[in-house]
C-alpha cells in the first residue's frame, strides 16, 4: 500500500484551537500561514517519496496517524489538536496528496503525543492508503 510521511518543524498555532477569542484576523492569519506551511511540507515529501520509491497521487481511501512532539510534559486535550489539524489536512489536500479531506477519503485520524525536547516541536502526519475490506 502506498503511504508519505509529511514533517512539519512546528505545532498547529494555538488560533486554531476551539474557543479561541483573540480576533477572527488572527484566526484567518493562522489558518492561511498553516495550510502553506503544510502544502510546502507536503511537496518535498512529495519530491522524497519519488526519489526512493515512486508513489501514486491522489492516494484513495486513507487512514491519517499523527504525532505531535511537545517538548515538556504537560496536560493537553487530544480533541483540541485533532481539530487544529484541518488547517495542515487543507494544505496536504493543495498538493495533490489526496483529493478531499472528507470522510469518504479519509477514513480515520490517529493522534499521539510524544515529549522530546530535542526534536520539538514538531508534528508528523503519516497518511496510508487502505483497501476497501479495511473498513
Amino acid at each position: 500500500m502506498n503511504s508519505i510521511t509529511i514533517t512539519i518543524p512546528e505545532l498547529p498555532s494555538a488560533a486554531l484551537k476551539s474557543g479561541f477569542r483573540g480576533g477572527w484576523w488572527k484566526i484567518r492569519k493562522a489558518k492561511s500561514s498553516q495550510s502553506e506551511l503544510a502544502y510546502v511540507y507536503s511537496l518535498i515529501a512529495i519530491r522524497e517519496k519519488n526519489g526512493k520509491a515512486r508513489i501514486k497521487l491522489p492516494l484513495r481511501k486513507t487512514e491519517v496517524d499523527v504525532v505531535f512532539v511537545f517538548a515538556s510534559r504537560r496536560r493537553r486535550d487530544i480533541d483540541n489538536f485533532t481539530g487544529m489539524l484541518k488547517a495542515f489536512l487543507d494544505g496536504i489536500v493543495k498538493s495533490g496528496i489526496i483529493e478531499d479531506d472528507c470522510s469518504d477519503i479519509v477514513t480515520s485520524i490517529k493522534v499521539k503525543f510524544e515529549v522530546d525536547k530535542a526534536r520539538s516541536p514538531l508534528t508528523i502526519i503519516t497518511l496510508r492508503e487502505v483497501s476497501d475490506d479495511n473498513q
